[in-house]
């Protein structure tokens, strides 16, 4: 598995190559790093099936966005303490571990897929949600 890190501390497109270090947009067998500091959001404008992704990183607010597509996380993910994950649409799916350190405001969409869904940071709950095969924790 390759990492695929984002650029600069920018907002800007997941799908967009330009965004991404080697000038590639994450895939199957990458986990995508969105960790550069700094204050910025990153759009997910398509779907996606990854090997993982870490978010969050030493300084700033590092945000991903979900309005409406498909996230598969099909290995160990994990949002730090600086990164915030925007569920307001969509799906967040895989057979992959995902633990929220940092924020996951879930407004709208599904949590689901195989793998445990962990937050240990802060969770905020609104409209309406969907959890699908999964596990939820809080701690």
């Amino acid at each position: 598995m390759a990492n695929i890190s984002w650029k600069n501390g920018v907002n800007g497109n997941f799908g967009t190559a330009a965004n991404w270090n080697p000038g590639t947009v994450p895939t199957t067998a990458n986990i995508a790093q969105i960790t550069p500091d700094g204050t910025y959001t990153v759009l997910l404008n398509l779907n996606r099936t990854l090997s993982g992704l870490t978010l969050g990183g030493t300084s700033g607010t590092q945000t991903l966005n979900n309005n409406g597509f498909t996230l598969t996380l099909n290995g160990v993910s994990t949002v730090g303490a600086n990164g915030v994950l925007n569920l307001t649409s969509g799906t967040i799916n895989g057979t992959g571990a995902l633990t929220v350190s940092g924020k996951l405001n879930w407004s709208g969409g599904t949590l689901s897929g195989t793998g445990k869904k962990t937050v240990t940071g802060i969770l905020n709950l609104s409209g309406n949600q969907s959890l699908n095969g999964t596990t939820l924790e809080t701690t």
